[in-house]
């Protein structure tokens, strides 16, 4: 199974996302990229963001992943998030926490990771580092696409 660690902040949304009927509205183009990339790679979801920290008590941050996810018709590709592990500092080490879960996880064929950080790790090669100011564009869209299956062709893109 593919399977792809997805960030939230400079990935799908920007420090300031709108924010209508109690919902922030994820980048539409990032969406639909993201969703391009699941139906093309026949991928699934992984939150690796911070944000998953609200889904025990389904907060504001949860409902929006829920509820953008669902317009644009990913919902069902969404299985899990990653363990939230703390280090001395209380600070979140996410290659740590894609470790642990990729350890439970013995299915998984191949993986790549969507942040806009870098991770300094040796999950650096399985990286897609978006840019800000463009969320998960195109070019991030084929360089995902490169990674998880190399005899896909751009064609399938459009």
């Amino acid at each position: 199974m593919n399977i792809i660690f997805l960030d939230i902040n400079g990935v799908l949304i920007d420090d300031n996302p709108p924010f209508i009927s109690n919902t922030f509205l994820f980048n539409s183009e990032a969406m639909t990229n993201i969703s391009k990339l699941i139906e093309i790679t026949n991928s699934k979801i992984v939150i690796s963001s911070n944000w998953k920290i609200g889904m025990k008590n389904n907060s504001i941050y949860w409902q929006s992943i829920i509820q953008n996810f669902r317009n644009y018709g990913i919902l069902n590709s969404l299985i899990s998030v990653t363990p939230t592990l703390c280090n001395y500092r209380n600070s979140y080490n996410k290659s740590e926490e894609i470790s642990a879960w990729l350890s439970e996880n013995f299915y998984v064929t191949k993986y790549i990771v969507i942040s806009n950080k870098y991770l300094n790790t040796s999950l650096d090669n399985v990286l897609i580092k978006t840019s800000n100011e463009k969320y998960f564009n195109k070019l991030d869209l084929y360089n995902s696409i490169r990674l998880l299956n190399s005899d896909i062709t751009l064609k399938k893109m459009q």
